[in-house]
């Protein structure tokens, strides 16, 4: 109890003061002021003090739930936030708390852990419609074990659906798979918004030889597909795509290790049949979108290779990668042909529409360069030379 408090009471007790007076000195209405006087005059101060001081809140979390929630902490959820670990404790263990309570909680334990990532605002708009543009990047990242694996990924940036892949490294193969299985749920979006990496674009070209850029495997592939190209600047220029990275290191790095998956494909596996569902209901924006995306091609097998352009030469035959095909059917020398060579290594021509039948008849041989002798370019000073000493008496030559 506050002793001005006390002291401004005895006064009123004693009548030097009046009840006004002492209710405007402690900062209370006269009622609460008459009826604290009256429990001090038949009990002293200890009648002011609250009843319920020094006694359990009759809302207090049971012992049982507080003990359970921290064994749970540390046994399996200890690289968990405390965000994620209140999801988990309501989605496996049927325990229902606020993120504060839980907090409180493991904050007892005075263990270090991660703090909840600060939301951050960007300035540029969201696309209106669903299917405008995506957002595409790869991330290098321990996702499981001790080695690194790169997680390509998707997300539309208009609703924030996701698709995912986990691959050895960034590649033409892995990012033809995750935007195969894009296309395949959603259809073909407008645009890919991706960096300036080599599997995205051509940087380095001999501006002589060439009017224009020269594109890549796959910008090849999203134009045929309809798809537009556009190369960011910046990381913070794509930075839906970087802060979904942020996320998943947080939230899918915990989900492997809770789950002891160490592999590419069980972590591939795990992302199909659970995850990417998972986390497009939880974080998909919700409204009334258009979808603008295009229906996927039939022949989009066809599409998501790698495609070459070679001139028939007049034994008709054409060159690839160091390997002589010879075409069966009969076509004027000069002509143009597609090739196109899937992840297997299996090849396909095309003379336009019109497949072609051929056969493997020779491979070229690079000549082997002669070996580059090395000469020694240092100088040995001779045995009389002057460096080696004053002192020094050369042999004398034998006659």
């Amino acid at each position: 109890m506050d002793k001005k408090i006390l002291k401004y009471l005895e006064f009123i007790k004693e009548k030097k003061i009046k009840q006004v007076d002492g209710a405007r000195l402690i900062g209370k209405s006269v009622r609460q002021v008459q009826r604290m006087l009256k429990k001090y005059l038949i009990g002293g101060f200890k009648a002011l003090v609250h009843g319920n001081r020094g006694k359990a809140s009759q809302r207090r979390i049971p012992r049982e739930v507080r003990v359970k929630i921290i064994e749970l902490y540390k046994t399996r959820y200890l690289q968990f936030n405390i965000t994620h670990f209140t999801e988990k404790l309501a989605e496996n263990h049927n325990i229902y708390l606020c993120k504060d309570t839980v907090r409180s909680i493991i904050n007892s334990l005075k263990l270090p852990q991660k703090k909840d990532k600060k939301k951050i605002y960007k300035r540029r708009e969201r696309k209106a419609n669903f299917g405008d543009m995506v957002q595409m990047d790869g991330s290098l990242h321990k996702w499981f074990g001790n080695d690194y694996s790169t997680l390509m990924a998707i997300i539309d940036d208009c609703t924030g659906v996701i698709e995912l892949h986990f691959c050895a490294q960034e590649c033409f193969e892995c990012c033809v798979k995750v935007t195969k299985n894009y296309i395949n749920k959603y259809g073909v979006p407008n645009s890919f918004y991706f960096d300036r990496g080599k599997v995205f674009r051509v940087n380095n070209y001999n501006k002589d030889k060439y009017e224009t850029r020269p594109l890549t495997q796959f910008e090849k592939i999203l134009e045929k597909l309809g798809a537009q190209s556009i190369h960011a600047r910046s990381p913070q220029a794509k930075g839906r795509v970087e802060r979904l990275f942020g996320t998943l290191q947080d939230r899918l790095v915990a989900e492997l290790a809770d789950r002891q998956i160490n592999t590419i494909d069980a972590a591939n596996q795990f992302l199909n049949d659970y995850f990417i569902v998972y986390f497009n209901s939880k974080f998909t924006v919700a409204g009334n979108f258009t979808n603008v995306h295009l229906d996927k091609p039939a022949n989009i097998d066809q599409i998501m290779q790698k495609q070459y352009k070679r001139r028939l030469n007049n034994d008709q035959t054409v060159c690839l990668k160091n390997k002589i095909y010879l075409i069966k059917d009969s076509l004027q020398p000069g002509v143009v042909i597609s090739i196109n060579k899937d992840f297997s290594g299996n090849l396909t021509l095309f003379c336009g529409k019109f497949k072609l039948s051929f056969k493997l008849i020779d491979t070229k041989i690079k000549p082997v360069s002669p070996e580059k002798v090395v000469k020694n370019i240092y100088h040995k000073p001779s045995s009389n030379h002057p460096w080696r000493g004053t002192d020094f008496t050369s042999p004398k030559k034998a006659t």
